[in-house]
């Protein structure tokens, strides 16, 4: 008997060749989208039913009681081929607000709308999925953190969803809350998987009282 073996990405085959028969066996194969092969870290083929001979393997046929108890509770000769270990980093999948109002549970009659407030803590629903927060549960701790610094400058912190798409954010600053002007974006921090810290400021120059804002909108 002769034995070849190959291998491709995502499997492996070994031939077995005798005078008038030739067997082949493929382990797994695994196919992945263009985006998800990009999140794919790394694969290998797990050993653990390896050829063996009949007195090993995983049939149940003429075995007697003895036999049908080697590797029982383990993992090992539980198939005719080695499966195929897979390790991936999944990304968070881009969401639209569309997207996310159909991931929620809303109750009862509650309008869905951007513009809407269905928890009624005052924070709308577009601006409750851009903070990554619960829209039907009243909390209000993850509202943009505005921050006043004597001489220094005026701050304002704000959650981001990071996977949201379709939506622009601005944050603003106005001494009168009538005339707005973009802040200074900093460097977003991690918070989890899904939100990032984002801080944004203006100099005070002088200026006495401020106002900030988070303005927030579906892009057309």
């Amino acid at each position: 008997m002769t034995v070849t073996g190959s291998s491709t990405i995502g499997a492996a085959a070994i031939a077995f060749s005798d005078a008038s028969i030739t067997v082949r066996r493929l382990s797994p194969y695994a196919f992945a989208s263009a985006s998800m092969n990009t999140q794919i870290l790394g694969s290998e083929h797990w050993h653990i039913n390896a050829d063996e001979p009949a007195f090993y393997d995983y049939n149940l046929e003429n075995k007697s009681a003895a036999h049908l108890l080697l590797n029982v509770g383990t993992p090992f000769r539980s198939s005719d081929h080695d499966p195929l270990l897979i390790g991936v980093s999944l990304s968070p999948q881009s969401t639209t607000y569309a997207m996310w109002v159909a991931s929620q549970v809303w109750p009862f009659g509650v309008s869905t709308s951007p513009d809407a407030d269905a928890d009624g803590d005052g924070i709308k629903n577009l601006l409750e999925f851009i903070l990554n927060a619960d829209p039907v549960r009243s909390d209000t701790q993850h509202s943009p953190m505005p921050t006043y610094f004597p001489a220094a400058s005026f701050q304002l912190n704000y959650r981001l969803r990071s996977n949201a798409v379709g939506v622009s954010v601005h944050p603003e600053w106005s001494e009168n809350l009538v005339n707005w002007d973009a802040m200074n974006v900093g460097i977003p921090v991690s918070i989890d998987s899904l939100t990032h810290l984002v801080p944004s400021s203006i100099p005070l120059d002088g200026r006495g009282r401020l106002f900030g804002r988070l303005r927030v909108q579906v892009a057309p």
